[in-house]
């Protein structure tokens, strides 16, 4: 028997909704096993020899047969995947004409070399193929909100087709307890932290950014290495070996404010080591950030 993935509109409905059928969830139940598998990639029927056998043991777990690959398809399709989250360039979009990375573009958009279209100029055509004009969606982050309109969710969430993974911007874009600043990337909230939400109906998101839980030299304000990144020294004050070693002007004031944004310090900040040494906080360090991202762009 060969298990053969057929597009959804041959089927009538999604590939994955295959297992729903009779035929394929009675050959499931007894046990019957496919002597051949049709790569995505190739569209070959192949033996089981030809994949990844812990690989194709999940696929055929999680009913994900429209996912198969080849062993020899599998590096080709993984290393264009990688090189479009890797793609550090900037391509121009044809009608905001901003410079915008690899991952801001789908597959559709990209595909004119002339005439790209990122994903947020491209969004009418969106909402007008999958008929969300007027269509209420409900936000499945932690803020729990109802009856939303497509506007209340990026362009990327539209594209996904299981309603019950979208959140809204608020929640997708946290923002810092600390800094109250909002996420730069998109944060995730997955089954986990949905179990949590589904167990209290007073749900509290805590999210920290980088930028505070492991603050920049407060000297310079150049990032932290990963080695530097530990549970042991999360909000706490650190300089690096440059700044560290450079001779500081001591101040009268025993733990001055921080000489950005006059925030004084926490209890996990007050070091002896750095009693009288002027400083930066993290929010300072992250705004200047910001601002020179956007002069950049």
């Amino acid at each position: 028997m060969v298990c053969r993935k057929r597009s959804a509109k041959a089927l009538g409905t999604s590939a994955a909704g295959c297992l729903k059928r009779p035929a394929v969830r009675d050959h499931l139940r007894r046990g019957v096993k496919y002597t051949a598998y049709a790569c995505r990639a190739c569209h070959q029927a192949l033996p089981k020899d030809c994949f990844n056998a812990e690989r194709l043991a999940t696929w055929r777990k999680q009913g994900n047969y429209d996912r198969i690959l080849c062993l020899q398809c599998a590096p080709i399709w993984e290393t264009r995947w990688w090189k479009k989250k890797a793609d550090e360039a900037k391509y121009t979009c044809s009608v905001c004409q901003k410079a915008l990375p690899r991952s801001s573009y789908s597959a559709d958009g990209f595909s004119t070399p002339n005439a790209i279209v990122c994903k947020d100029c491209d969004r009418a055509k969106v909402v007008e193929q999958k008929h969300l004009a007027d269509k209420k969606i409900n936000c499945t982050g932690p803020c729990r909100r109802q009856q939303l309109t497509h506007h209340e969710f990026t362009a990327q969430m539209l594209l996904c087709k299981d309603f019950s993974k979208w959140i809204c911007k608020d929640c997708q874009f946290p923002e810092c307890e600390q800094c109250h600043l909002p996420s730069e990337a998109p944060v995730p909230f997955g089954p986990e932290a949905k179990k949590e939400m589904a167990k209290t109906k007073k749900y509290q998101r805590h999210w920290v950014c980088e930028w505070c839980l492991y603050p920049p030299c407060a000297g310079c304000g150049i990032k932290r290495t990963r080695a530097k990144k530990n549970k042991d020294i999360q909000l706490q004050l650190w300089f690096c070996r440059d700044c560290f070693g450079q001779a500081s002007d001591a101040t009268q004031q025993e733990h001055p404010a921080c000489s950005g944004c006059n925030v004084k310090k926490t209890e996990a900040q007050q070091k002896l080591l750095h009693a009288h040494r002027a400083w930066r906080c993290g929010t300072c360090w992250r705004k200047a950030d910001s601002w020179n991202f956007s002069d950049a762009k």
